[in-house]
């Protein structure tokens, strides 16, 4: 009768060690399944932010070359001002010759 009564306590306290395992277990997978969600989240905002970056970086290609084609549409209304201004300082040239000799 001791002894049935001591596997019977023995027994319940392996019961109860092999609950809080179980527990345990059930805890540490829940943890898991947290940070792989976490992670997920982590992966899923790290493609949002580099994909935010390639747009910016596209911007910024698409201002520089707009930049560089003005300066260049600039420089070209410049050399076509310094030509007609040339022209029209040979044109009054012309005139005053002109006027000069009548």
């Amino acid at each position: 009768e001791a002894q049935r009564g001591q596997f019977a306590a023995r027994n319940a306290q392996m019961q109860r060690e092999l609950s809080e395992l179980k527990q345990q277990r059930f805890d540490i997978g829940n943890q898991s399944e947290r940070k792989d969600m976490e992670l997920d989240l982590l992966k899923t905002r790290l493609a949002e932010i580099e994909h935010a970056q390639r747009k910016d970086r596209a911007k910024e290609a698409n201002i520089c070359a707009a930049l560089a084609f003005s300066r260049n549409d600039n420089e070209t209304l410049r050399a076509k001002v310094v030509k007609l201004e040339q022209e029209i300082s040979s044109l009054q040239s012309e005139k005053v010759e002109s006027a000069e000799m009548v």
